[in-house]
């Protein structure tokens, strides 16, 4: 729960930092990407609905040595980071071309951007 309301809130701040103006109105609601469509916010409200039926009904089942969970937690951590890592670096690369809505037509002031990540 805590990396994806991570990912959420630094998906709206990356938006503020690197192209205030793309959001309408600047740096509003579509920024947090939360209402991106109606599928994303169904695997949203799913992934939520898995993680707790994981945490309290089948916890029992999965019962697993403290070694174990703890370097499963550690390369989990460190996917979640780098990923962030990238993504974030990638959407400040894209700077003002990036957007979180496929793009059915390409604005006038669109550029291909062939460098970075």
């Amino acid at each position: 729960m805590v990396s994806l309301s991570t990912f959420h809130l630094l998906e709206f701040f990356v938006t503020a930092v690197f192209h205030p103006l793309r959001t309408d109105p600047p740096v509003g609601g579509n920024a947090f990407l939360v209402n991106h469509s109606r599928t994303y916010t169904i695997a949203f409200f799913i992934a939520v609905a898995e993680f707790w039926m994981r945490k309290f009904v089948s916890a029992a089942f999965y019962q697993v040595s403290f070694h174990s969970w703890r370097i499963s937690w550690f390369l989990g951590i460190c996917l979640v980071v780098g990923g962030q890592f990238v993504r974030s670096l990638a959407m400040a690369t894209a700077g003002s071309n990036f957007h979180h809505i496929v793009q059915v037509q390409r604005p006038d002031e669109h550029q291909l951007v062939t460098h970075g990540m």
